[in-house]
């Protein structure tokens, strides 16, 4: 297939484009023309473009001959958050790279979303995005959604990798609260497995998978397996939500890329149970576990330092 793929110079799109590729079909990998390619894995891919304006959407759309269109671009919730940017981007931008989809005739949408976009979390992030999967699911266009638990990988971006910088030079660590919260992490190579997956499965339209790794457990055990599998043994010392949101507001006013978000407080306070059991009974969705995929991680992160 010609699938057009947005966000491809991301953490997630590089590894969807990887996946597509290997499994022959023909990537387009639309990257904004000021934008660092360095993570598409063949440049002969790119397309240049911004996908919030329209006629760079129809000239790309156009361009490749997509018949699937995989959405992964996304103003994300690493830095301080910004409301006008995230709805020009996520909500206003996808909308309008769908109306070009779906004049050009496409047949397929994936949908990158979030185990954040739901109607409880205020965040800004997981309001434009649940927003976002709003605007896909009235467009008109066949699509799938996907809503995937926190993502990680050996490539030095993303909430993930700030994480793991934090467990292996500080001392103490401070939890939001008791540390209860869910979280399945999923390998982005596993995600891009499943998405690709469903790319060829049009009769799933319509369709949306919540989508984690092999291990369930709370934000605390997480910090722990990652400290255990670095060697390292640091305090992880409880801190109550109202202190973690006002030092995290805190740092907002000062810093653009603050090591806390009051984004990232809300959508950690607000996570949901990830059940993928449909994911596996309709895509074959078999996730690694955590200690193995942390441990392929960290021999990517040691190769690049």
């Amino acid at each position: 297939m010609r699938i057009l793929i947005t966000g491809a110079n991301g953490l997630v799109g590089s590894a969807l484009c990887r996946e597509a590729a290997a499994r022959g079909h023909q990537v387009f990998a639309l990257v904004r023309g000021d934008s660092d390619d360095s993570l598409v894995p063949d440049e002969r891919m790119i397309l240049r473009g911004d996908f919030t304006n329209g006629d760079d959407a129809r000239r790309a759309l156009q361009a490749s001959g997509a018949e699937v269109v995989i959405h992964a671009a996304a103003v994300v919730s690493t830095g301080r958050p910004d409301l006008e940017k995230s709805l020009v981007v996520n909500v206003a931008g996808t909308g309008t790279l769908a109306n070009a989809a779906r004049d050009a005739g496409v047949r397929l949408w994936l949908q990158v979303s979030s185990m954040s976009a739901h109607d409880e979390n205020r965040s800004i992030y997981g309001g434009t995005k649940f927003a976002c999967d709003e605007v896909i699911r009235a467009s008109g266009i066949p699509h799938i959604i996907f809503r995937p638990s926190l993502v990680y990988a050996g490539t030095p971006r993303g909430i993930f990798f700030r994480l793991v910088t934090i467990c292996e030079r500080a001392r103490i660590i401070p939890l939001v609260g008791d540390g209860s919260e869910p979280v399945r992490p999923i390998h982005v190579d596993d995600l891009a497995a499943t998405m690709i997956a469903a790319s060829e499965r049009p009769d799933l339209s319509r369709k949306s998978y919540p989508l984690g790794g092999a291990d369930a457990m709370t934000f605390r055990g997480l910090v722990e397996a990652i400290c255990r599998a670095m060697n390292r043994s640091p305090r992880i010392i409880p801190v109550p939500r109202p202190i973690c949101r006002l030092g995290a507001v805190t740092l907002e006013l000062f810093l653009r890329n603050p090591p806390l978000t009051s984004d990232n407080i809300e959508g950690l306070l607000r996570a949901q149970q990830v059940d993928h059991s449909e994911a596996v009974r309709d895509l074959g969705h078999n996730p690694r576990h955590f200690a193995e995929g942390f441990r392929e991680c960290l021999k990517e992160m040691k190769s690049r330092s």
